[in-house]
């Protein structure tokens, strides 16, 4: 039927990539003398240290991501007197796997830039860096490093071009898009909950069932204190 097309499509895309360092994280953390930290990682990473007015040096770790896309589409297109109407629509399915995360902060990050109490004392951050005092430090620890997500989106679609007179036609539609957040697979993820507020406890964590309880870090675990999970 010449007024009548159909027009379906398929796409798939992948990428891959990996970052290897050649350290060895434990052995790194102490030639430089940093204590304190409970599960350094297995994996190689640097210490993150970041002196004001000088070039940051660490922060690096290996890891390895791989997202893939798979995409169907399919439109119609209809020719009908003045009219020619078309219909879409667009289904993706997403998936990311990233292995190590957070893995630049498991040997830690450390600030020096004079803001603390400390550093104000101290008067130069270059000199706390030489005392080791930071200002501010970040140290992940991860139980299970690796995220897994999945997700859908959604697009559908309808326009008309109305031919009015042979000096005018009129373009009319509309275009609806959906895009959930991706989702964990093995449900290794958390949110914080600021509205909680029961029993002078203020704020909670929120995990997706019991499944993610078992990665919940010993380590953070005492960090929150009476904080609910």
């Amino acid at each position: 039927n010449p007024h009548l097309i159909n027009e379906f499509r398929a796409g798939y895309n992948a990428t891959r990539t990996s970052l290897t360092a050649d350290v060895n994280s434990v052995s790194l953390i102490n030639q430089i003398g940093i204590t304190g930290i409970p599960d350094p990682a297995t994996v190689p990473t640097v210490p993150d240290v970041q002196i004001v007015g000088l070039q940051r040096t660490g922060g690096l770790n290996s890891k390895r991501q791989q997202s893939k896309v798979i995409q169907l589409l399919d439109d119609v297109t209809w020719i009908k007197g003045r009219n020619t109407f078309k219909f879409g629509g667009d289904v993706r399915r997403l998936t990311d796997h990233d292995e190590n995360v957070f893995g630049n902060y498991r040997a830690g990050q450390y600030t020096f830039n004079g803001s603390s109490d400390l550093g104000l004392t101290v008067g130069d951050p270059y000199t706390q860096f030489l005392l080791g005092y930071p200002d501010a430090s970040v140290l992940a620890q991860v139980t299970n490093p690796a995220m897994n997500g999945l997700g859908y989106t959604y697009a559908a679609f309808a326009q008309d071009d109305w031919k009015v007179t042979p000096y005018l036609t009129l373009n009319i539609g509309f275009r609806y898009e959906l895009h959930p957040p991706l989702k964990d697979t093995h449900y290794n993820t958390a949110a914080f909950v600021p509205d909680y507020d029961q029993n002078g406890i203020h704020g909670a964590v929120a995990v997706p069932n019991a499944q993610a309880l078992t990665y919940t870090n010993p380590g953070f675990l005492a960090s929150i204190g009476s904080t609910p999970i």
